[in-house]
């Protein structure tokens, strides 16, 4: 038993797993973030052009 826990707390996949999430999750939030900044500029660049649109009207 007592070798078991020895070998349990030696192994090293669960942290491993763990940072590999981590760093997954923290790809995937700079990636929404960044496509809702983008998203915000496309939106408002294209309320400009069809303000213009309507304007020459």
């Amino acid at each position: 038993m007592k070798t078991a826990i020895f070998k349990f707390v030696k192994d090293r996949c669960g942290a491993t797993a763990i940072e590999y999430a981590l760093i997954a999750s923290l790809i995937s939030g700079v990636l929404i973030a960044s496509g809702m900044t983008l998203g915000n500029a496309i939106n408002t660049t294209l309320d400009g052009a069809a303000q213009h649109i309507k304007n020459s009207q």
